[in-house]
C-alpha cells in the first residue's frame, strides 16, 4: 500500500496557484509592483548580461557598470518579492476569515451536546 501525499499541502496544488493569484492581482492593481516590474524589464533589456549571469553556470566577466546593474536588478527583485510576500499574507488572512465564517455556520447548523461522555447531534 502506497502512502498518498496530503493534497492540501502539495506545492503543485496550493502554493503555485496562490502565488499566481497574488501576482495576477498585483500586476493589475498595485502601482508599485507595476513600477518594479517595468524597471526590472528595462534593466534586463539594457543589460543583457543580467540574463546571461542568471542562466549560465560558467564564469563571466562584468564591467563595473554591469556589476552595479546586476546588483540593482537583485535589489528590485527583492523589493518585488517583498510586495508578493505581503500580499500572500493578506490572501491567507482573507482565506482564514472565510474559513472561520464557514466553521461558524457549520457549528450553528450541527451543534453538538455532551451527554454521558459522548457527543450527540442536537
Amino acid at each position: 500500500m502506497s502512502v498518498q501525499p496530503d493534497i492540501i499541502w502539495n506545492e503543485q496544488c496550493l502554493g503555485i496557484r496562490i502565488g499566481e493569484q497574488v501576482c495576477i492581482y498585483l500586476k493589475k492593481h498595485n502601482a508599485e509592483y507595476q513600477r518594479l516590474q517595468k524597471k526590472i524589464l528595462e534593466f534586463t533589456e539594457k543589460y543583457p548580461v543580467i540574463e546571461t549571469f542568471m542562466e549560465t553556470n560558467q564564469s563571466i566577466s562584468l564591467t563595473e557598470e554591469e556589476h552595479k546593474a546586476v546588483h540593482r536588478y537583485f535589489q528590485l527583485e527583492s523589493e518585488k518579492e517583498m510586495i508578493e510576500e505581503e500580499y500572500h499574507f493578506y490572501m491567507g488572512q482573507a482565506q482564514m476569515i472565510s474559513y472561520g465564517a464557514m466553521l461558524q455556520i457549520l457549528l450553528e447548523r450541527y451543534a453538538y451536546s455532551e451527554i454521558g461522555g459522548t457527543f450527540i447531534l442536537i
